[in-house]
């Protein structure tokens, strides 16, 4: 996300990441990293994180991409459920799946994203 904003010259907006179930400090998983290489991203240096009530709270809006990953974030932080929203009309979760999915699931968040930035613009 933050390179589309970077190519669209919208600078008020930074695009972070974290997981639910993330474990700490864990690398992204090889075909993650095989799948954002193809599109000139780097994830080797990714470290996962753990979502927290600080991140919610100092973000303005906070996308999940499936619903039950939406549910749960709006049940743990009943006091943030406005500014959590589905990102498009979700995307699977590829964990633990093939290159193929972790491609289709690229894919599905970039597109959206694509949407979504359109929609800050205006």
């Amino acid at each position: 996300m933050n390179k589309i904003l970077a190519e669209n010259k919208i600078t008020d907006i930074i695009a972070e990441s974290a997981g639910i179930a993330a474990h700490e400090g864990e690398p992204a998983s090889i075909n993650a990293v095989k799948a954002a290489r193809e599109l000139g991203a780097d994830l080797s240096d990714h470290s996962a994180r753990q979502v927290t009530c600080e991140m919610i709270a100092g973000s303005d809006a906070v996308y999940t991409m499936s619903p039950s990953h939406l549910q749960r974030l709006k049940e743990a932080f009943p006091e943030y459920a406005g500014k959590i929203s589905l990102l498009g009309s979700g995307i699977p979760d590829p964990f633990g799946g093939d290159l193929n999915i972790y491609k289709v699931c690229r894919d599905s968040i970039l597109a959206t994203l694509i949407i979504l930035k359109d929609q800050m613009k205006n």
